[in-house]
């Protein structure tokens, strides 16, 4: 039995032990704790008052727990879910260490059919997971997404960093990273991109009617990232039927000594989609960033899912149509799919220090 005290409710909640089979004991079924009048801060002790040895760890016999200090917000929740290792100790006790973690209520989606200004603030602020702004795209250029998708200059991306395979119209800076700094053959890239883009005289043109939309949004047209004067990509089109590993985004991490000549006070993500299968391509996003310890999971571009074990999270499956914006420092995936394409227009948004917004990809 391990009793969780609440400090300044004076409270204390007893949940009952279950022994599992990899010597761990698990506290089930979780407690929801609810704060009362106001904002109050939930602290646990902890203590360390030994357990009686497996076979009989339903006994009486508690432990006073928990290294956690988690904000409860009035008429909201939060879940506390445990699960510690045991150690035998010679005297024939044993002990558990007790973490507790705390779901965030403001960690959530929000389903709109508008997506406005404060939306994106909330996102770079930490009080959404996400905004599914629902037909997103004009009814026009909703009407044949099919037959849009089908003229689009699209072409493998490099399969020994990126895994599943993925196609993509147009470079992104993350993929010429070197030693901290953009590889001068990004610009290459971009030239022969914006080349195609012509090329394929897309009428209409869903990068140009993201941007605008996103204008609207924003009060203000967006303009492309510049580095040293020169405008980079602004937005791509990628297409990811297999999924996507778990990953995290983060343009001052990759370019910690700089990139852009616009000073970034956030970064957001839209995902704009134009095709998505019958079953499966749905995101999820966890309430995690990156720790340095990480790279020791990281498999290509991306990560084992083991970095978000047991991490709340939000998946999100939005329609053709939709729009998805969300922190892309938080780790992310995508499902596979089955029975369809999963194609959409993909950017990053930056919040400058002068209020503006700048894009790329």
């Amino acid at each position: 039995m391990v009793t969780l005290h609440r400090q300044n409710a004076g409270s204390l909640v007893d949940l009952p032990l279950h022994e599992a089979a990899d010597d761990t004991a698990t506290c089930a079924p979780p407690t929801r704790l609810t704060g009362a009048s106001g904002v109050t801060t939930a602290a646990y002790e902890s203590s360390t008052t030994p357990v009686s040895r497996l076979p009989d760890l339903a006994r009486p016999g508690t432990m006073r727990a928990a290294m956690c200090h988690e904000p409860v917000h009035e008429r909201t929740s939060a879940t506390v879910n445990i699960k510690s290792p045991l150690s035998h100790r010679a005297d024939g006790t044993t002990t558990m260490t007790l973490s507790v973690t705390a779901d965030d209520p403001l960690f959530s989606e929000e389903v709109v059919t508008g997506l406005t200004k404060d939306h994106l603030v909330r996102l770079a602020t930490g009080t959404l997971a996400c905004v599914h702004a629902r037909a997103f795209l004009p009814a026009e250029l909703r009407a044949d997404l099919a037959g849009l998708v089908d003229r689009m200059p699209l072409s493998s991306v490099n399969s020994k960093r990126v895994n599943p395979p993925v196609l993509r119209f147009g470079p992104t800076v993350n993929d010429f990273v070197a030693d901290g700094q953009l590889d001068p053959g990004y610009w290459t890239h971009v030239e022969s991109a914006r080349t195609a883009w012509a090329a394929a005289d897309l009428d209409p043109d869903p990068l140009r009617i993201c941007l605008e939309g996103l204008g609207e949004v924003w009060g203000g047209p967006p303009e492309a990232a510049r580095i040293a004067g020169r405008p980079v990509m602004a937005g791509t089109i990628r297409e990811s039927n297999g999924g996507l590993r778990v990953h995290f985004d983060d343009v001052a991490r990759e370019f910690p000594r700089g990139l852009f000549d616009q000073k970034l006070v956030a970064q957001l993500a839209i995902n704009v989609y134009l095709m998505m299968p019958s079953v499966g391509g749905e995101t999820t996003i966890w309430r995690r960033t990156w720790e340095p310890t990480d790279e020791a999971a990281r498999i290509g571009f991306g990560y084992d899912s083991e970095v978000v074990a047991g991490v709340q999270s939000v998946t999100v499956r939005p329609e053709p149509g939709d729009a998805l914006v969300f922190n892309p420092r938080f780790y992310h995936s995508v499902a596979g799919g089955q029975d369809g394409r999963r194609v959409s227009v993909a950017m990053f948004i930056g919040i400058t220090t002068g209020g503006n917004l700048a894009i790329w990809s």
